[in-house]
């Protein structure tokens, strides 16, 4: 068992065998995912199947990835797949199927919001945990962080 600081808190798990990354003993990562060595996956996560967490990246709160889906080290630009829909990350927007929002309209949705727009409520707050994670992150990416 290995320990690394995240966040300012003392976080206890292991080093992915696909990969080498840190993956914390409070997430749930399958053997199948690739977690790059720069990576981390913590919190109450969840990755699973095919999925690759590559570069800076970082999975954690209440998120869920699965399937062949791959999270960068910085998501603007990015497109990818969450509980089957394609999701594409831009500087002014994130659009979710065939909704475009910005990430502060995304997150002021209801769960009743979110059912008007043909999303099931069951997977609200996964996406709610996901789009923090994204606007956090691109916070961090924004102001700490030196893009390669």
């Amino acid at each position: 068992m290995e320990s690394r600081v995240i966040d300012g808190v003392n976080v206890k798990g292991y080093l992915q065998c696909n990969g080498g990354g840190f993956v914390a003993e409070t997430a749930f990562v399958e053997p199948t995912v690739f977690v790059g060595s720069e990576a981390r996956v913590y919190g109450q996560a969840q990755v699973s199947g095919q999925a690759q967490v590559s570069g800076e990246a970082r999975v954690y709160g209440e998120a869920w990835v699965s399937g062949k889906t791959c999270i960068p080290h910085r998501f603007n630009g990015a497109t990818f797949t969450c509980n089957s829909h394609i999701v594409t990350v831009n500087e002014d927007f994130i659009q979710i199927g065939c909704y475009a929002k910005t990430i502060d309209e995304w997150l002021i949705m209801t769960p009743n919001d979110a059912i008007d727009l043909g999303l099931p409520q069951i997977y609200h707050a996964q996406y709610r945990a996901f789009l923090e994670m994204i606007k956090d992150f691109n916070t961090k990416d924004s102001h700490e962080r030196t893009i390669k």
